[in-house]
């Protein structure tokens, strides 16, 4: 019989990689279906990225496959964390072998992960990639063209309510700096009189309404300052904060992830060894009761006299 302790050891770690799993799967599958709660920012930065093609695209590719991982695994750690509990009621030690062997997989696919993000060079895949994109393809604040729009709400979202799926918002203007506009192609800059032409979109500026109209400072377009607009705070910075927000937040799932299934090896590798004592134990009697013991008197002193 398995110690009684460490049955409920492998019914407490099924426990948490159930759980963990249902983490895992909630991560994936709010980064990968629910863009839309995240007030709007995926998917003006995805069109934003993929603007124009160019290694920017991969990044936003990289992250997409990594949230199907996570709502893939994370399914799947459930369902081995279900059957953890119920190997705990019959243990097999072949069973238990195929147990370890597939959540060593699983940790193998979360460490890999894990490791992707965080090695992943964000500013040398995407910061060219966007610069080129608002020079090729930004037309102004009253544009309705897809990529432009993207770029005014990545400039000039108001609200600044946050939650902890859900990073803040972005207030950034221009790719790498404000002078990108300067030489933006299509952008048909707004002329305030003589020598009086916009050095930034009015979505750059520190805006007092959500329509994207009135801005704090009457002049901010022409006399750009730290005051009135966001001007010294490229978007390139604030995107990097946010796919290292997700990264992070993916790279901590992970982790926590692998921590789990490494003790719930250690739980099913203490169970195998128990086991394997106690099927010991019962090969010693079986081979000790197998041996035909001398029958009692069988030879004794006298029963047999020598005869002189």
């Amino acid at each position: 019989m398995m110690n009684p302790r460490t049955r409920c050891c492998m019914v407490l770690v099924g426990c948490l990689m159930f759980f963990t799993g249902i983490l895992l799967a909630a991560v994936g599958g709010v980064i990968l279906f629910h863009t839309e709660l995240m007030d709007g920012y995926l998917t003006p930065l995805v069109k934003l990225l993929q603007a124009g093609g160019g290694t920017g695209s991969d990044v936003w590719s990289i992250y997409h496959m990594t949230s199907v991982s996570f709502l893939a695994t994370g399914v799947f750690v459930s369902i081995v964390g279900i059957w953890g509990c119920m190997i705990s009621w019959c243990p097999s030690k072949n069973i238990l072998v195929g147990h370890m062997v597939v959540t060593s997989i699983l940790a193998f696919l979360h460490l890999t992960m894990a490791g992707l993000i965080i090695t992943m060079d964000i500013e040398a895949d995407y910061k060219e990639t966007l610069r080129s994109n608002l020079v090729n393809y930004y037309e102004g604040e009253n544009s309705s063209s897809e990529y432009s729009r993207a770029w005014n709400n990545a400039f000039a979202q108001l609200a600044d309510q946050g939650y902890f799926l859900f990073p803040h918002q972005l207030h950034c203007c221009g790719a790498e700096s404000a002078e990108d506009f300067q030489i933006a192609v299509v952008w048909d800059r707004p002329s305030y009189g003589e020598n009086q032409t916009a050095l930034v979109p009015a979505t750059c500026c520190i805006l007092s309404d959500e329509n994207y109209v009135t801005m704090s400072s009457v002049n901010c377009t022409t006399k750009t300052t730290s005051e009135n607009s966001y001007f010294d705070q490229p978007c390139w910075i604030k995107i990097e904060e946010y796919f290292w927000y997700y990264g992070i937040l993916m790279c901590a799932c992970a982790s926590g992830s692998v921590v789990i299934e490494s003790l719930s090896i250690c739980v099913f590798i203490l169970a195998c060894m128990e086991i394997t004592k106690e099927e010991q134990r019962m090969r010693t009697r079986k081979r000790k009761s197998s041996i035909t013991p001398y029958m009692e008197g069988f030879y004794s002193p006298g029963k047999f006299p020598i005869s002189s």
